[in-house]
Formats: structure tokens, sequence, C-alpha cells
């Protein structure tokens, strides 16, 4: 019994810690999340997707701050926890990760297969929300690649499909979602 409370204990903080992580991202607190997220990977016992979570939010704040090297080993490391996590919806999100990571690096043409791939999955998915990251992660690829009529009809799917969102959510969360950090 006691181990099995001390299991669930570590799986609360776990949770968490993912949730904090994922939070201080979205508000641009990167040396935050970067320490949320370390915290995170040290523990031991971890889930695969929470190893998968954290190394994806890790990932996102190196490539904010100027370290995109550590963020691609750290979103490659991501899609692998994501992929034997056995959850596609991890594993697309990994992979949004890693467009991201593709293209602070300076792989475009990589980036944007990764980005189209995790988009594929949303769209099939219905996930709008995660959906229009993708294309805009597509759309900025494209447009490192010259590529400026695709980079914009691109872009304008993310703008149609964030548009739609509107229809979707409440008009409170809405406007709270549209003043995050990360969606400006």
């Amino acid at each position: 019994l006691e181990q099995g409370s001390a299991s669930s204990s570590r799986d609360v903080h776990a949770l968490a810690d993912q949730i904090q992580g994922a939070m201080a991202l979205s508000q641009r607190q990167f040396a935050v999340a970067i320490g949320i997220c370390r915290r995170l990977l040290s523990q031991p016992g971890l889930s695969d997707g929470a190893r998968a979570t954290g190394d994806s939010v890790l990932g996102r704040a190196l490539i904010a701050t100027a370290v995109p090297g550590d963020g691609l080993v750290a979103t490659v490391e991501a899609a692998s926890w994501a992929v034997k996590s056995g959850s596609p919806s991890l594993v697309a999100e990994t992979r949004l990760a890693h467009a991201e990571a593709l293209l602070a690096t300076g792989d475009p043409r990589k980036a944007l297969e990764t980005a189209l791939s995790a988009q594929e999955f949303f769209a099939q998915a219905g996930n709008r929300d995660w959906e229009w990251h993708c294309w805009l992660a597509a759309a900025r690829a494209e447009a490192a690649l010259h590529d400026t009529a695709k980079s914009r009809e691109d872009a304008q799917k993310a703008l149609t499909l964030l548009a739609g969102l509107a229809q979707k959510w409440d008009p409170d969360n809405y406007k709270t979602f549209l003043s995050r950090p990360d969606v400006q």
C-alpha cells in the first residue's frame, strides 16, 4: 500500500510539473520552463509520456532562449519517448516541437515535412487548436525556403483555423486564448 501511495504521489508531482512547465512556456517564462522541465526529467520512474512532454517543453524553451542545438536534441528525445508512450496525439505534439527546432537550426525543408505530418494528424483528429500551430510552422518553413506564395497560403490556413476557434469556443475563452503571449 505504501509503495502504491508513493507511486501515485510521484505521478501527481510529475503531472504538476508538466502542467507548470507548459504554462511557463505559454507565458514566455523560458527560464522557469527550463528549470521545471529539468526537475521533471531528473525524477526516477517517469512514464514515457511524461518524459516526452518534459523534453518537448524543454526543447521549445531552449529554442526560445537562443539555444536551438540543445532544443533540437530535446525534441528528438521527446519524439522518441512519445512513440514509446503509444499516444498518437503526443507523437503529433512532439513532431510539431521538433519541426520548430528543425527550423531554428536551419533545416526548413525537414521542418516543413515534420510540421505537415503533425498537421495531418490534428486535422484527422479534429483538433483545430493544435492544427493551426502546425500550419503556422509550415508557413514559417516555407518562408525560409523562399516560397512566398505557399507561405502566405499556409499562414492563411492558420488564420482561418484560428478564427474558426472563435465560433467553437465561448467568447471569453477565445479572448483569453488570443491574449496568451505564445499565441500573439
